[in-house]
């Protein structure tokens, strides 16, 4: 096991290559950008586990990632010679504010590697900082796009990029932000104390896969929104390829029209909703992304657990396209 704590990033490369996993603890400056720092404060490669600390002047954010297993459908060859930093490899994500309350995750599986892990309820958080924690995860991609890691762990450092690419991303409801900023800029009027989710949509992001006329590959983003109609929650689902964090290569396929109203939890049901049937990337006798992008979106509309072996996740036919955002 190799643990690193408050380490600069290429300064635990060189120490723990050396040590051939022996332990190794250490402090450093960090991983500057022009914004802030980024610093690795535990590293367990037999694990395949990291945390680590963003930081801008008085404000900090908490990174826990968990590393698995090669994606089913990866980025393509022509994808990747575009972006050599898309992750190939299930990774799943929670970012944590200063309290310790997740407000962004991912989970790149059917469920996540941790089974501690859940969706949490979302409440209790200020909303003025909850905008400037989103601001501080779209500034991280810059220190992660830097971040040495060793080769085993070079998928937290993509999936850093992929996560601040989506912060915030695609209000795509016209009527909600008209004559408002988006997210994560500054408001006229702010709600002081303690906030909650009131309301949640979602929004399913395509890629072609492999080519446009062949199908989609598909994902789905849930968002709390505050009583002020701000996004202050995300959580991305990947299914078995590129995120619906990645903004970068998934186009908005649909949006979902309206809310629906929180129960009074702060919680919606999203994970871990993926099929549990056998994969297969045609959906023919098992079910591809676009079936888990379904379930996905019908566990969001009706708020409940779907049935992750019945239905699209064991249909006899093709489901080569995104489906859509109401039901």
């Amino acid at each position: 096991m190799t643990k690193i704590v408050q380490m600069s990033a290429s300064f635990m490369l060189i120490t723990c290559a050396a040590t051939l996993f022996a332990g190794c603890t250490a402090t450093g400056d960090g991983n500057w950008n022009a914004a802030g720092r980024l610093t690795v404060v535990e590293n367990d490669e037999a694990a395949k586990t990291i945390a680590l600390r963003y930081e801008e002047g008085d404000r900090s954010i908490r990174y826990e990632m968990r590393l698995g297993p090669e994606m089913e459908a990866p980025p393509s060859a022509e994808d990747l010679a575009l972006n050599p930093d898309l992750p190939t490899h299930e990774v799943d994500v929670r970012v944590l504010d200063a309290d310790g309350r997740p407000f962004v995750t991912q989970m790149g599986g059917h469920a996540f590697i941790d089974e501690t892990w859940a969706l949490p309820s979302v409440e209790g958080f200020d909303e003025e900082r909850r905008q400037q924690d989103f601001e501080l995860v779209a500034n991280a991609a810059a220190a992660f796009r830097t971040l040495e890691l060793p080769p085993s762990l070079e998928q937290f450092r993509r999936t850093g990029i992929q996560i601040g690419l989506g912060a915030g991303a695609d209000h795509g409801k016209p009527e909600v932000i008209e004559g408002k900023p988006e997210a994560g800029s500054p408001q006229g009027v702010v709600a002081w104390g303690p906030s909650s989710v009131v309301k949640w949509d979602f929004v399913v992001r395509k890629k072609c896969f492999p080519a446009c006329a062949i199908g989609n590959h598909s994902a789905v983003t849930l968002r709390g929104w505050s009583s002020d109609s701000r996004i202050v929650f995300q959580a991305h689902s990947c299914n078995h390829g590129t995120c619906a964090s990645d903004t970068s290569v998934m186009a908005v396929h649909c949006v979902m029209p309206g809310f629906r109203a929180d129960d009074g939890t702060h919680s919606r049901f999203f994970y871990p909703n993926g099929c549990t049937t056998s994969y297969n990337v045609t959906s023919v006798w098992g079910h591809n992304c676009n079936d888990d992008s379904e379930l996905q979106g019908r566990a969001i509309w009706y708020d409940s657990p779907q049935s992750t072996s019945g239905g699209s996740c064991n249909s006899a036919g093709p489901h080569d396209w995104a489906p859509g955002c109401t039901y």
